[in-house]
């Protein structure tokens, strides 16, 4: 896995957590990361920096 990837994935746990009233218990699994990521990708396009 990539850097990017990585990053993509910590930043999009990250956003899921602090959308939920809960902590841990909230924290998502990879598989729903991963389609958050596909679904807001679907809505706003790509968006990454320049490395």
């Amino acid at each position: 896995m990539s850097i990017v990837e990585c990053l993509e994935l910590g930043s999009a746990s990250a956003s899921m957590l602090v959308a939920s009233h809960g902590c841990s218990d909230d924290m998502p699994d990879i598989e729903k990361i991963r389609a958050f990521i596909r679904e807001e990708k679907k809505q706003y396009g790509e968006m990454i920096a320049s490395v």
